[in-house]
């Protein structure tokens, strides 16, 4: 695995790793049990999610770092939304949030490049030849 891959999937672990002080699980005022429950359920299948492609990557799965492009994407479309509808309330929730994309953003760069390229397609490769034995 190139160095730079390495770098990018600690890049991302640490995108993620910014998010987390910024979920709340009464984010919508509401305190009951079952509502923070279900929160706790949403946020912990969000991460899992995530922690899955970040997995996925290291494993040099390609569609994987197409994913996590288009979350990436999709997150930073998410800035241009009106005030108040993209959840960015406070200046440390801003710059959270614009630290994870810059990781992201940053990670992904690495994953496209030359070398991640042609580990990536020697990976696919492998895995399509070991499909056929």
């Amino acid at each position: 695995m190139p160095l730079g891959v390495r770098i990018a999937v600690v890049m991302l672990s640490l995108s993620l790793a910014c998010g987390i002080p910024k979920d709340d699980l009464g984010s919508n005022g509401e305190t009951s049990l079952p509502m923070i429950a279900l929160n706790l359920t949403f946020i912990a299948s969000i991460y899992g999610l995530y922690v899955f492609f970040i997995f996925k990557v290291y494993q040099g799965k390609h569609w994987a770092r197409i994913i996590t492009l288009i979350f990436t994407i999709f997150a930073g479309l998410t800035w241009f939304l009106p005030d108040g509808a993209n959840g960015i309330v406070g200046s440390t929730e801003w710059g959270l949030n614009a630290t994870s994309l810059a990781f992201d953003t940053f990670a992904l760069l690495i994953l496209f490049t030359k070398p991640a390229n042609a580990w990536f397609k020697a990976k696919l490769e492998e895995n399509s030849e070991h499909s056929r034995n």
